[in-house]
């Protein structure tokens, strides 16, 4: 049986950022992994988009609870693109 570290309130946190990036039409909610660490929310993906990676950490801080969140996106890699 696996115990969960995260609190009930670290939970509700995440279902709630999870909602606000849901209802970001400018966002791909899908492509955004969301954990949260006593109201640290920390942000993963891959997003190509200096806006899009803004809008998404400002849906996290509206979140009534967090007290920080950490932007670690990545981009993707188009060096062979125009290959």
């Amino acid at each position: 049986m696996r115990v969960s570290s995260e609190s009930a309130g670290d939970r509700r946190i995440r279902a709630e950022v999870l909602v606000r990036l849901a209802n970001d039409n400018t966002l791909r909610a899908a492509d955004i992994h969301v954990t949260v660490d006593k109201g640290v929310v920390k942000l993963t993906g891959m997003i190509d988009d200096l806006r899009k990676r803004i809008a998404a950490s400002d849906a996290a801080l509206r979140v009534p609870g967090v007290t920080a969140v950490v932007d670690e996106f990545t981009q993707p890699d188009h060096q062979g693109a125009d290959q």
